[in-house]
């Protein structure tokens, strides 16, 4: 058995730091899109941090959508309370205006019909 040398021990040590870069060049990549929504204050980081692990399991076939869900900003809608006697009147002009259009048509077909 040949014997071992300072160059065999140094490759394997090259080696190994080599295949320890790319996983940890993989997981940085992994985990990139849970940092972004963190950075970006993104209200479903958690959700994003889980989906991150599950597309580890299926073959990072959910990461490119993991990644563009991370980039989205979801616009929240305010909901503001209004008073119903307000949102009456609106309905009530609404109808009225509706009642004038109508009207207008109205008379305008009957017109046409005369002539």
């Amino acid at each position: 058995m040949p014997e071992r040398t300072f160059l065999d021990y140094f490759s394997l040590i090259i080696l190994m730091a080599g295949l320890s870069m790319v996983v940890l060049a993989f997981m940085w990549l992994h985990e990139y899109p849970t940092r972004i929504a963190h950075e970006n204050k993104h209200p479903q980081e958690e959700a994003i941090h889980w989906a991150c692990w599950l597309s580890l399991f299926t073959l990072h076939a959910l990461w490119p959508f993991v990644f563009l869900w991370a980039k989205t900003n979801p616009q929240s809608i305010p909901v503001t309370m209004t008073d119903d006697r307000k949102l009456a009147d609106e309905l009530k002009a609404l109808r009225a205006r509706l009642e004038a259009i109508e009207g207008r048509e109205t008379s305008a077909a009957t017109v046409r019909k005369e002539g």
